[in-house]
């Protein structure tokens, strides 16, 4: 078959008084994948888009496509169907959807056909989803994306749009078109304003004009208005170590330690100062773990030692106690002996001492983020993920919600599964996750509020691009305050990082002493400010008591029996399961959990 354009929507309702006249050819594809000729429209959308295509297009010859019946829920199966069935049996010059879906479980493969397409020469046009949010195919680059604009009163105005997937924007009031029966039904929104973006590109095929990025420098001359998006920068991405030691042996650095086996480089010490009482201490000790080593003094790094890469941590709390500048003095170290730098805290006002650093060829960086990294170039549109997305956040300070992170990536690795992660702790990147957004202790953030929506939500769309099984985003303390009249008891970027990702299911990190009422109100946060639901509980198992005399605390391992008792007290409160963060068998349990949810 040949066709100028092939619209792929709802078929068309030939009985309509403004379509007597009109010869329609075209396929049904039933919800089986099944091809016949029957294109009776049952719902009135294909009518109203196929007459203002006849009307703004009268020399074209077009196939109609019918892949709806009942409603214009878009199923990808029967929408990759048509794009293949089109690619192979139909010789066209365009192809027009005023349709598409917003979640995509297969993005890969949408992307590959949408491309095909214009290695042919074909192009496409599609209608983003009015709700909102980013839809496919209308956002791929292979694509003609249209969207609709108050600015724009008339079918025949619309907007062109550089360096944004919206290329177009057009019609935003309503039209009065055919629909069924000989009725007649006032509509609006993108499917409407794409037809006639269709139709231009039409013309300029007759008028000579081919290949996608003609097409739209043609459209664009031809624009009522040209608005020009800023474009954002990638988020600074880790080098690769060899070989690396630590310091200080804080909080995050015990993460480093205990899971080294995950590291994807060679540890080779761990330091710290003298003044916390815990050096010379074996690490099994310090950790609770089967671990070797020594904790040594930092004064005692052999700097010419075969290790490429010094990991600093949080230091400025240390520094000032003690009376020392940590950064400069490891940065003028690495400098002195050629190291590599990993740091937790913000470089960006050791500049000198950096460029010097990379200017011998060596690597300094540290996690950040800035508006910079942000996309504005949506019109507040955001993804939805087709992935499974598992949220890990926690109540109170101090327990193991990180760690969880690792142990779960770690379980679900083994069983197979491709698993995406979004860290906001600085480890994050040692440990290969796909992105970090730092916005826990000591954040270099500078993005906050609905920038950090956004940034999240664009970066788990480019996590999704490389089609893992599993999402994992982990958050931070204090979901809810604690007590309120104190903004340091307030953690709202953990709110914009849920919204930005909407997480299909949570698991509620808690600590021991977690008073029941408080891990309510998180509970409840949780399945209210999205629709989701929390399946698990993870208790951290050991009680802290802080040395006010120093830096650091001592810590109590909890026995089995008041373990047993917090697990039952909050299984009977919140009829979900509990779970032991340092029991292997019940995380084994938790992952069968999210596995058996998912399934």
């Amino acid at each position: 078959m040949k066709a100028d354009i092939v619209i792929i929507d709802s078929g068309v309702n030939t009985n309509h008084p403004l379509l007597l006249d009109e010869y329609i050819v075209g396929i049904e594809i039933s919800e089986n994948l099944a091809v016949s000729s029957g294109i009776a429209d049952s719902i009135g959308h294909g009518t109203a888009v196929y007459y203002l295509m006849r009307k703004y297009a009268p020399k074209a010859n077009i196939i109609v496509v019918k892949i709806f019946d009942a409603t214009l829920d878009t199923d990808l199966a029967r929408l990759i169907f048509a794009l293949e069935y089109v690619l192979e049996n139909i010789e066209c010059k365009i192809v027009h959807l005023s349709n598409g879906v917003t979640y995509c479980d297969n993005i890969s493969q949408l992307n590959h056909i949408c491309s095909m397409f214009i290695e042919r020469g074909i192009i496409l046009v599609a209608a983003f989803d009015n709700s909102g949010v980013l839809s496919y195919p209308a956002c791929f680059d292979t694509v003609i994306g249209v969207d609709t604009s108050e600015n724009c009163k008339k079918i025949t105005e619309y907007i062109y749009i550089e360096n944004s997937p919206i290329n177009f924007r057009g019609v935003g009031t309503s039209l009065r078109l055919p629909w069924l029966n000989q009725e007649y039904k006032l509509v609006g929104g993108s499917s409407f304003a794409a037809p006639y973006i269709t139709a231009k590109i039409y013309d300029l095929i007759l008028n000579g004009h081919s290949g996608l990025s003609n097409i739209l420098l043609e459209l664009k001359r031809n624009a009522n208005q040209t608005i020009c998006c800023e474009q954002s920068e990638p988020l600074p991405q880790p080098f690769a170590i060899g070989s690396a030691i630590v310091f200080p042996f804080n909080k995050e650095m015990h993460s480093v330690v205990r899971y080294r086996k995950l590291l994807n480089f060679e540890l080779q010490g761990v330091y710290d100062v003298k003044y916390l009482g815990n050096v010379s201490k074996k690490l099994s000790d310090l950790l609770n773990i089967c671990e070797d080593g020594i904790l040594k003094n930092y004064e005692q790094i052999d700097w010419d030692g075969a290790f490429d890469t010094i990991i600093l941590g949080h230091t400025i709390e240390l520094g000032k106690a003690i009376g020392t500048n940590f950064i400069t003095y490891m940065l003028n170290k690495c400098i002195q002996h050629k190291k590599n730098i990993f740091c937790f805290d913000d470089l960006s006002g050791y500049k000198d001492l950096c460029d010097i650093i990379q200017s011998i060829g060596l690597h300094c960086y540290y996690p950040f983020a800035t508006g910079y990294h942000v996309k504005n170039n949506t019109f507040n549109k955001l993804n939805h993920i087709g992935k499974p997305i598992i949220g890990i956040f926690g109540t109170s300070p101090k327990q193991g919600k990180f760690s969880l992170q690792l142990e779960m990536r770690e379980r679900f690795m083994n069983r197979g599964y491709r698993v995406g992660q979004v860290g906001t702790e600085p480890t994050a990147p040692l440990f290969g996750f796909d992105t970090c957004i730092p916005t826990g202790y000591a954040s270099t953030s500078q993005v906050h509020d609905y920038q950090l929506v956004t940034l999240t939500n664009s970066e788990l769309a480019r996590i999704e691009q490389t089609n893992p099984d599993i999402i994992l985003i982990g958050g931070q303390s204090h979901l809810v305050p604690l007590t309120t009249g104190n903004l340091g008891h307030y953690n709202l970027d953990n709110t914009s990082l849920i919204l930005g990702s909407e997480p299909d299911v949570f698991v509620l990190c808690v600590n021991y002493n977690d008073d029941i009422k408080y891990i309510r109100r998180n509970f409840l946060f949780l399945e209210g400010i999205i629709d989701t639901k929390v399946i698990a509980i993870v208790i951290f198992p050991f009680r802290r008591e802080i040395l006010w005399d120093k830096f650091g605390n001592i810590t109590e391992k909890l026995n089995e029996s008041k373990l047993m008792c917090k697990k039952n007290e909050l299984m009977k409160e919140f009829s979900i399961p509990a779970y032991v963060l340092t029991n292997p068998e019940e995380l084994d349990s938790l992952v069968e959990t999210c596995v058996n949810y998912f399934e």
